[in-house]
């Protein structure tokens, strides 16, 4: 089983790499654990629990990173707004050219790889960080 979920984060980490076309691993690691972390933020605390139980161990790590009881909810209205949220942490990484595109990525394909979270998150974020998928709903539509 743990083998498994392990796979499972590893195959959404590549699929980000892919997306996004980025060599720097440290830059992904950190697009990929802000990015998560302005998401958990961003929505209410019994759905935030809902999608952490849906998620791998690594990538329930992330999703729980910096997590307090007391979190108070940082609505997210656009797009925009998620990427000014994630911007203070890879700013050192990368030039801000390329980080919507990169949270897109991320956001993109962690819904599609975990689509039981989607009707979970989607009336708290915006539509297009969820992106267009195929009929299996198994991966985004470049």
């Amino acid at each position: 089983m743990f083998d498994s979920y392990d796979e499972e984060a590893a195959r959404w980490c590549e699929a980000v790499a892919n997306r996004t076309r980025e060599v720097d691993q440290a830059y992904l690691s950190e697009v990929r654990r802000s990015t998560l972390r302005c998401l958990r933020k961003s929505l209410p605390s019994d759905v935030r629990a809902q999608v952490a139980d849906l998620l791998p161990s690594s990538v329930r790590e992330l999703w729980l990173d910096g997590w307090t009881p007391d979190e108070r909810v940082e609505p997210c209205a656009t797009t925009e707004h998620l990427v000014s949220c994630v911007r203070p942490f890879v700013k050192e990484h990368h030039a801000d050219a390329v980080i919507e595109e990169d949270v897109l990525a991320v956001t993109q394909t962690f819904f599609a790889h975990w689509p039981a979270a989607q009707p979970l998150a989607q009336p708290h974020l915006p539509a297009d960080l969820f992106g267009a998928t195929s009929e299996q709903g198994e991966q985004p539509i470049a």
